[in-house]
């Protein structure tokens, strides 16, 4: 009997981690070379660029109004174009036309694959295999000399974030960029969902996966002691000083061949104020009005006028679309006036 029992403690892992809050239960492994079994090795600075990229990406989704039906054929031909500039800007660092830090390891992720356990709403469970990037290209502006990227994205993976208008904001991102350890904003990802529960329990297994370790590279790591030393409690001191989450936990451990073993870990979350946030300046200086963004004393002249007010609403799509596509735009009001202008103009 105890030979029966061996091979079944050491099977391959199936429990991965969440990308990026998907509209389906989805999990995933990230792999350099998935037929060797080599994990690949996410940095701090691909954690982030994975999370810029589909914050662009959902927002330009978001625009396009694309449903489950049209999203295959609509990648099939289009690629998603966004300045290195406006990722630069987003990321707060490699600026004044130095991109070579993010071309470099966005060329990397370029290479990962990526394999996912997907459990459908029909209780279907099925496994895809593919990269994070599909394809990769980048363009310089003869104009502006401004660099751009081009991201051709599997339409397997833009499903995953369909119909998830809320998967990023611009707080979330904030705090991703503010923790400095890769282990704090994995497992920063995957707490937050769980904000409004006020817990999660893990296996001890798939918490490792979750933060990107590799037990095969970093052996050490398996034993629960080193784990936690080395790699979950800093994680949590960062994500309870600095997130708005506040993070305890507890280990759980059960028996296992004759002697007691941590198998999970049980986390307890409670929101919290995080000091990456100016919540006071951002909820005063500005006005949200039929998604208009507008200063506070201007509100009242474009409520009174429908025309003005539909006008303002064409003026903003375009701004942002400009701002998508690497548009810096130093003042808002005038930016937006200017168009409405010439809107008034061409009637």
């Amino acid at each position: 009997m105890e030979k029966n029992k061996k091979p079944t403690s050491k099977k391959i892992k199936k429990n991965n981690l969440e990308l990026k809050k998907p509209s389906e239960l989805c999990q995933v492994l990230f792999f350099s070379d998935f037929n060797k079994k080599k994990y690949a090795n996410l940095s701090s600075l691909q954690i982030d660029l994975v999370s810029t990229l589909f914050y662009l990406i959902s927002d330009v989704m978001n625009k396009q109004n694309l449903t489950e039906v049209n999203i295959f054929e609509w990648s099939s031909l289009n690629y998603f174009e966004i300045n290195l500039q406006t990722i630069a800007s987003m990321l707060g660092k490699y600026e004044n036309n130095y991109y070579e830090p993010i071309v470099t390891n966005l060329q990397e992720l370029s290479k990962i694959q990526v394999l996912t356990n997907i459990l459908h709403k029909n209780k279907e469970r099925e496994q895809i295999l593919f990269y994070l990037i599909r394809k990769i290209s980048w363009l310089k502006d003869k104009q502006t000399t401004n660099k751009r990227v081009r991201v051709w994205i599997e339409p397997e993976l833009l499903m995953m974030f369909h119909n998830v208008n809320k998967m990023y904001t611009s707080f979330y991102l904030r705090i991703q960029y503010g923790l400095n350890s890769k282990y704090s904003k994995l497992l920063y990802e995957i707490l937050k969902d769980y904000a409004n529960l006020g817990e999660l329990t893990l296996d001890f297994d798939v918490l490792k996966v979750i933060m990107n370790i590799d037990t095969h590279e970093k052996s050490d790591l398996e034993k629960w002691s080193l784990f936690n030393r080395d790699i979950l409690k800093r994680a949590i001191v960062e994500i309870s000083k600095k997130s708005d989450i506040n993070v305890t936990y507890k280990p759980i451990k059960e028996r296992k061949i004759k002697k007691l073993e941590v198998t999970k870990v049980k986390f307890i979350i409670k929101k919290q104020p995080s000091i990456l946030i100016d919540y006071e300046n951002n909820s005063k200086t500005t006005l949200v009005i039929d998604d208009i963004i507008l200063e506070k004393d201007d509100n009242s002249q474009i409520e009174s006028d429908p025309i003005k007010s539909k006008l303002y609403q064409i003026a903003q799509k375009r701004m942002e679309k400009a701002k998508l596509f690497g548009t810096v735009v130093k003042n808002e009001k005038k930016y937006l006036n200017a168009i409405v202008n010439k809107l008034e103009k061409e009637n």
